[in-house]
């Protein structure tokens, strides 16, 4: 049992929408794991790396250059540090080769330095934490389209078609609730990028459905929350 309410990813909230029904129960032990904590554990500074990566349109490669040659000159204390290491430099070569003019052709992106990274949905708290915003100049008006991007590290599974438009509409829910001073929510601006797979998703124009069904998954997740009891420690069942 848990007092504490529920928060989970937007990731794996994304893949509980489709989850089996055990899947479904492994990702609710890893929410109640509290030091599971996916990027950190696996891929610590790439994140940031790809957030002025990308800021500079992808024209400014120093921070993957200045992050390959940290790794490459530390030392590793054990096999699972040097795992990590090999992790980390595989994701910042995935990310040279991710092809993000789609969306850099369209818009400027900007590091996300916002306070709100989260929002609430029926009762869940669902961390997006996106690296960064983008914006384009709406088409004869004054205000600004705005969206925000995530990178999705994961090597041991590529994301589904389905999968990835839930995940592109739960940032682009995120952008409409906490980003309206800055602009109108455009969802082909909403995107995450599957890097181990190179590929970019973008939140679907007709998102009600999907977000009623993100909606009844929050609130399937409140409802057992109070009452479901881990069965064991849940940080290894998902791979990086």
């Amino acid at each position: 049992m848990s007092t504490n309410p529920p928060v989970i990813s937007a990731s794996l909230l994304a893949e509980y929408c489709f989850a089996s029904a055990a899947r479904r129960r492994a990702i609710l032990e890893l929410m109640h794991d509290d030091t599971f904590e996916p990027f950190k554990l696996w891929y610590g500074e790439v994140p940031g790396a790809y957030r002025q990566y990308v800021a500079s349109q992808c024209r400014d490669d120093g921070r993957l250059k200045g992050l390959e040659e940290q790794l490459v000159k530390r030392e590793a204390k054990s096999d699972e540090d040097d795992k990590k290491a090999l992790k980390q430099l595989d994701a910042l070569e995935h990310i040279r080769h991710l092809d993000h003019s789609e969306i850099l052709l369209a818009a400027h992106a900007f590091p996300f330095d916002h306070n709100v990274r989260n929002f609430a949905i029926s009762n869940v708290t669902v961390r997006v934490n996106p690296t960064n915003v983008l914006t384009a100049p709406r088409l004869g008006r004054t205000a600004f389209d705005v969206g925000v991007l995530k990178p999705r590290l994961m090597a041991s599974r590529v994301l589904p078609e389905d999968e990835g438009r839930s995940f592109a509409a739960i940032l682009h829910w995120f952008a409409e609730i906490e980003l309206g001073h800055v602009g109108i929510a455009e969802p082909s601006l909403c995107v995450v990028s599957d890097v181990f797979a190179r590929k970019l998703h973008f939140a679907p124009l007709k998102h009600k459905q999907i977000r009623r069904a993100i909606e009844a998954n929050c609130q399937e997740i409140a409802d057992r929350w109070p009452s479901f009891t881990p069965k064991s420690t849940s940080a290894s069942r998902l791979t990086a």
